[in-house]
């Protein structure tokens, strides 16, 4: 403390590294820091919001307090690594080697600041710490007395508790880092003089009360986690409870405020990361979506913790709009589709085709190879959905590489070729069929649509979709 004949506790809760540790340590200016919260070990310490501060970094910040605050106390499960890092500056570091529960954490504190409060030096507040760990175990319902129980049993019980309680395991205990090279005398207490019976008693009420505030926070924030965990969102229902557990807790609102928004972050970034994606995917041009990016979005959702009802809340505006969108170009394409004008629909396609190879010439014959895979692929599988979706999965480009793929799908193969021409039904009895026998109806042969015709100068048909649906069998549709 600034006068040294007393101690002055300053509790700070929901502290954040990035926002308020510095200018905490500047309004301050401790001469003991104490940190009461999670451990990660390697990771470093866990700070309000889930933020995490890394060993190496806080002993940095504490280096440029190291004229002033003479011993660090991390009262949190592994920080040993973290103390091995904040001793190279401070004085003293006490940290915790694995887990410790509450209850000795308590115990630990009580003990030491008492003990400092008596104007003990460090490592003598250090041990009082730990000797009150020991006292707090003791107290546990099988040292009670029972009459209703011998008094050789119980004094049996009571020697059993003590004898596995009173030694703490090494792994168990607080450890005491010290700096190689002292900046003050060990055997001089921080405290100098020692403080009254009252201040002692408003020191200690001042740490019960900062603990007991942990504890009744601890169960709020855990009563929201559970309500979080089934959808990852609190209904009104689920408010009007908590808004009643908060009153029953005696917490304020400000502070549980802060929780649900702490517990609730995690799952709003995930959906904000999964729409930034979606949308991000839409404007790139990947729509729709072929199977490799199908897959892909669905690893997301899971590695994101999205459940179904949450994808489809938020996938299902985005998808409507980008389909909207997608088809505009090919409005009449639906209409006629949606009317059942097969003959019309294929004619339109073909139109449609044209526009997009940009290609002059109304003739199959003259468009290459190389003409077809200038197609935007995205513009092809918005026509293909249109004919799948209104002839109920019979029509359309897919379904047409699905049978030529069945047939073997090997160009250049004319045996195949007309096997795959039979299957759709353009030809029969071993010869093509001519134009007026091509079936423009939802009867006709599964692959029998679209066929985009195109008669040549002399009257002979050609089925000029043959050669684009089987140049698409190594991309996706």
């Amino acid at each position: 403390s600034r006068k040294q004949e007393q101690l002055d506790v300053v509790p700070c809760l929901a502290v954040r590294p990035r926002e308020d540790l510095q200018d905490l340590l500047f309004t301050h200016d401790p001469d003991i820091l104490h940190f009461c919260g999670h451990g990660r070990g390697e990771q470093g310490l866990v700070f309000h919001e889930g933020q995490m501060l890394p060993g190496n970094v806080l002993a940095d910040l504490l280096e440029l307090y190291a004229d002033k605050v003479k011993c660090v106390l991390l009262n949190a499960c592994y920080s040993e690594v973290q103390a091995e890092a904040i001793v190279q500056h401070i004085d003293y570091v006490i940290g915790i080697r694995q887990g410790i529960k509450d209850k000795a954490a308590i115990a630990f504190t009580t003990g030491f600041y008492r003990a400092l409060s008596y104007g003990r030096p460090i490592e003598q507040c250090f041990k009082f710490g730990c000797n009150q760990i020991q006292l707090a175990m003791l107290e546990t319902e099988e040292s009670i007395s029972r009459s209703a129980i011998p008094e050789e049993q119980r004094k049996l019980e009571v020697i059993e508790v003590v004898e596995n309680t009173i030694s703490l395991p090494e792994e168990l205990k607080p450890v005491l880092k010290r700096k190689t090279s002292l900046t003050v005398d060990s055997h001089i207490p921080l405290v100098k003089e020692r403080i009254s019976t009252q201040t002692q008693i408003s020191i200690q009420l001042d740490i019960d009360r900062a603990y007991a505030k942990e504890h009744l926070l601890k169960q709020y924030r855990e009563k929201v986690r559970e309500y979080l965990e089934e959808d990852h969102l609190l209904s009104d229902r689920e408010m009007l409870f908590l808004n009643q557990f908060r009153k029953d807790l005696g917490l304020l609102a400000d502070e549980t405020e802060k929780i649900i928004q702490e517990k609730q972050e995690p799952f709003e970034n995930n959906r904000k990361d999964y729409k930034g994606c979606l949308i991000e995917l839409i404007e790139m041009g990947r729509y729709p979506f072929d199977d490799k990016t199908k897959k892909q979005l669905k690893e997301l959702q899971e590695r994101k913790n999205l459940n179904q009802e949450e994808e489809v809340k938020i996938s299902t505006p985005i998808l409507e709009a980008a389909e909207a969108k997608h088809r505009l170009p090919y409005r009449k394409l639906q209409t006629l589709l949606e009317a059942r004008q097969w003959k019309q629909a294929d004619q339109e396609t073909t139109e449609q085709l044209y526009e997009l190879m940009r290609y002059g010439e109304r003739d199959w014959l003259k468009i290459t190879k190389e003409d077809i895979q200038t197609l935007p692929y995205t513009e092809i599988q918005a026509i293909d959905r249109l004919w799948t979706e209104y002839s109920g999965g019979k029509f359309g480009f897919s379904i047409q590489k699905q049978i030529w793929q069945e047939c073997g799908s090997i160009m250049g193969h004319i045996s195949r070729w007309r096997r795959f021409c039979e299957q759709v039904g353009w030809r029969k009895n071993g010869t093509q069929i001519k134009v007026s026998e091509i079936n423009f109806s939802i009867s006709a042969p599964r692959g029998h649509l679209p066929v985009c015709i195109n008669l040549n100068q002399c009257g002979i048909w050609i089925v000029g979709v043959s050669p684009f649906a089987v140049r698409l069998e190594n991309r996706e549709i």
